[in-house]
């Protein structure tokens, strides 16, 4: 894409990825694997390394410039005033929140 981020799910054997040291690797095969539960972490950049991986932590549930600007101010507290809303989403939740949350995106890879 022009952001240079694709789909999870649309990766194919042979597309070039960039690794957690900045080399680029080539994916080689596709494995598929549900877990339970929701995660979807958050950093300040929007990037993450998975299992040496440079991934995006926005989905294709939220297009990633409304997430940018719907996190902005959590970054924001974080970066001014340290401020951390971890756990405010987490599975304490009361049920109420948890249920509006999206469901389902695939992850993006870059």
């Amino acid at each position: 894409s022009a952001s240079g981020h694709k789909a999870a799910g649309s990766l194919v054997p042979g597309d070039k990825i960039v690794l957690g040291d900045g080399s680029t690797g080539e994916v080689a095969a596709i494995r598929h694997s549900r877990k339970p539960g929701l995660y979807n972490p958050h950093t300040l950049i929007g990037d993450i390394v998975v299992d040496g991986v440079v991934t995006s932590t926005f989905t294709t549930t939220v297009h990633p410039l409304a997430a940018e600007v719907l996190l902005s101010p959590i970054r924001w507290l974080y970066t001014c005033c340290g401020l951390s809303v971890s756990g405010f989403l987490d599975n304490n939740s009361p049920a109420t929140i948890v249920k509006y949350l999206p469901r389902g995106g695939n992850s993006m890879v870059r």
